[in-house]
């Protein structure tokens, strides 16, 4: 497996038009008389589309390499949520670090921050490494740190594994890792030979 880098702005891709979402995988199973029982599951992913603007020359021809790599499904990229345009704060302090290793689920308790501070609101994102490659989470309640800089951070989708200890919050740059949906990597072209390039993903996680 190797993390193909993508031209021309690297994780913060450059899009005419993008899509983003959380994929769930509860069930809903009804009965005759109505009732509904829900079965929930902890498996959420990202899934997500990028129409690309027009490109030609030196940007076309990177663009249609990392593609055609990216057709090998064992092979990811990284990238920001299409929406991210930077944490709502503006916190510029330290980075919050992971506080102690077997910590998984929707809860992170973290210190390193600056003290006394809203680091980040809900709805923000956030990635940290687990297991090789970025987890992208959203927050679900303001992340307010103590005299001393640590906090609990709440947040969805849940922890597929446990970050290390000390591992980073990244909440400037964060980002997820995707594969394509499909091993399939299409361009066209329009009457001045420009490239029109569309991707459409998923997030990837370690097996």
């Amino acid at each position: 497996m190797s993390v193909i880098p993508l031209p021309d702005g690297g994780a913060d891709i450059k899009f005419r038009d993008a899509s983003f979402e959380l994929d769930g995988a509860d069930a809903v199973m009804e009965y005759t008389n109505g009732g509904q029982q829900v079965t929930s599951f902890t498996k959420r992913l990202w899934n997500a589309t990028f129409d690309l603007p027009k490109l030609r020359g030196s940007k076309l021809r990177e663009w249609r390499a990392a593609l055609v790599e990216l057709t090998e499904l064992a092979n990811t990229f990284e990238a920001t949520p299409p929406d991210f345009t930077g944490v709502s704060t503006g916190y510029a302090g330290a980075a919050p670090l992971v506080a102690g290793a077997a910590q998984g689920g929707n809860t992170l308790n973290i210190d390193g921050a600056a003290p006394s501070t809203t680091i980040a609101n809900r709805g923000d994102y956030f990635s940290t490494p687990v297991a090789g490659l970025p987890q992208l989470k959203m927050l679900t309640a303001p992340l307010i740190t103590d005299s001393g800089g640590a906090a609990t951070a709440s947040f969805k989708p849940p922890l597929s594994a446990s970050p290390a200890d000390n591992a980073v919050l990244d909440f400037n740059a964060p980002k997820a890792a995707f594969r394509f949906v499909n091993p399939r990597a299409r361009w066209s072209l329009d009457l001045m030979r420009n490239g029109v390039i569309g991707i459409a993903v998923r997030e990837a996680r370690p097996q």
